[in-house]
């Protein structure tokens, strides 16, 4: 589910308003980075290693790699940064392929280029070129 978020805005006498905006994903993008700061500012101690993933909670070779997420598909639906340890399983290619097929809105494969130069950036030094494009190519197919 996307981010939502209610905007209160402050008055001419700078105090906040009563009224706010709901802003959607698509208008949150906007404020990617004053987000990103206050996650990172206001972070828990138990989050100091990985970030937002230490809520994940699943005891798997993702939690073991991925230090943080970002969830975006023209909406911003969380905010951190991405840091990931090692190369990617298998299975964790495969994820990471249908997630960013699904962000640039690839449903064929005259998309392919559009995105494997979204994965070969992504997953540089992760996965070897011929996995991903072998694995976009299998997933558009």
């Amino acid at each position: 589910m996307p981010l939502t978020a209610d905007l209160y805005t402050r008055n001419e006498y700078g105090e906040m308003e009563d009224d706010s905006t709901l802003l959607d994903g698509r208008m949150l993008r906007c404020y990617e980075g004053e987000i990103l700061r206050a996650l990172i500012s206001n972070r828990m101690p138990e989050e100091s290693e990985s970030g937002i993933m230490h809520w994940y909670g699943e005891d798997d070779s993702i939690n073991q790699k991925v230090k943080s997420v970002v969830f975006t598909n023209g909406q911003l639906w969380g905010v951190a940064e991405c840091r990931v340890v090692g190369t990617l399983t298998p299975e964790e290619l495969t994820a990471e392929v249908k997630a960013l097929i699904a962000e640039v809105g690839a449903t064929s494969m005259k998309e392919m280029g559009k995105v494997m130069g979204v994965a070969s950036k992504r997953l540089a030094g992760r996965a070897d070129g011929k996995d991903i494009s072998a694995k976009v190519k299998e997933l558009l197919a």
